[in-house]
């Protein structure tokens, strides 16, 4: 005997995509909360090898804790310094490349022209581009990276 189905299967699709959109829209809405714990359980996943090391090695296993969170503040500071360190390198090198990449615009501009883009939708295009923006968008990301950071930090106390 066959069984009936009590609602189609377009309804059960469109519920669960529903209970989908719900869901992504909390996950976005703590986000702030989110990817800070994602980044201290992977900092916590990455050191913990050194705290089994330790414990096996006879250290009590409060000071191995103890360790093991010296090593997540030591490596949070790394990171930190590493990207202090290489947005300074990327805005002493960005003047070097500034011919270099007028250069890519100016062969992207004449290969929208020989596809018929025209010369005031292309120099619309070209001249928004600013080589100097670069470092402000790298500024921008290394801002929200020491927003997360910090974030982390008051978790991880």
């Amino acid at each position: 005997m066959a069984t009936e189905r009590l609602h189609p299967r377009a309804l059960s699709v469109l519920l669960g995509l529903a209970g989908f959109t719900v869901a992504m829209a909390g996950v976005k809405g703590i986000s702030g909360i989110i990817g800070p714990s994602f980044l201290a359980l992977v900092l916590i996943i990455t050191v913990y090898p050194v705290r089994v090391w330790l414990v096996k090695h006879g250290v009590p296993g409060v000071l191995a804790s103890v360790v093991l969170l010296l090593s997540v503040y030591l490596l949070m500071v790394l990171i930190t310094l590493a990207l202090a360190v290489s947005v300074g390198r990327l805005a002493v090198l960005v003047p070097d490349y500034t011919p270099q990449i007028n250069g890519y615009i100016h062969d992207v501009a004449d290969w929208l022209q020989a596809r018929g883009v025209g010369d005031k939708q292309v120099n619309a295009i070209t001249s928004q581009f600013n080589v100097g923006s670069l470092v402000g968008v790298a500024t921008s990301i290394l801002s929200s990276a020491l927003g997360v950071l910090s974030d982390l930090f008051f978790i991880a106390v």
